[in-house]
């Protein structure tokens, strides 16, 4: 009965401009964060010659900030009320930290604490971003095709 449900809702749910827009958005992200994190590390062990530890320490450098703001950032993200403006925030001001990365490359001014730095800014940013994202699909649906629009999210990653 349940997967029933499921199957009746999802012309409703596709029929929703605002879930096909977060559906996107969400999709080309699950698809950027492999590639940005592979290209990184890429980076760091050709260009910059970095040993087994310290490319240790660039892929920690993205998770640190989630240990040390996960809950505070979970607490900020319930008492914004508009959390969709803050993800798209947080996913602009990710771009920009990224991009800060070729450009202190052509510059010729990379360095390993360079990517360090903006690995841990870019993890502050995302920790607050997942956890705004997390509360985003209950607004942007109706109840009756939440889990259909779950669904559809799990399957695009």
């Amino acid at each position: 009965m349940a997967s029933f449900l499921i199957v009746e809702s999802r012309p409703k749910l596709w029929r929703q401009p605002r879930f096909r827009r977060f559906w996107t958005a969400s999709t080309v992200s699950d698809f950027g964060t492999p590639i940005t994190t592979l290209a990184i590390q890429i980076l760091v062990v050709v260009n910059l010659e970095a040993s087994a530890t310290e490319l240790g320490v660039v892929n920690a450098a993205r998770w640190v900030p989630y240990l040390a703001f996960g809950l505070f950032a979970g607490v900020l993200a319930d008492r914004v009320r508009h959390r969709l403006r803050v993800l798209g925030m947080c996913q602009l001001g990710l771009a920009v930290l990224l991009t800060i990365l070729p450009v202190l490359y052509v510059a010729g001014l990379l360095t390993l604490s360079s990517v360090v730095a903006v690995l841990l800014a870019g993890g502050a940013v995302s920790v607050l971003g997942d956890a705004s994202a997390q509360s985003v699909l209950p607004r942007l649906v109706d109840r009756r095709v939440l889990a259909a629009a779950l669904v559809a999210l799990i399957k695009s990653v």
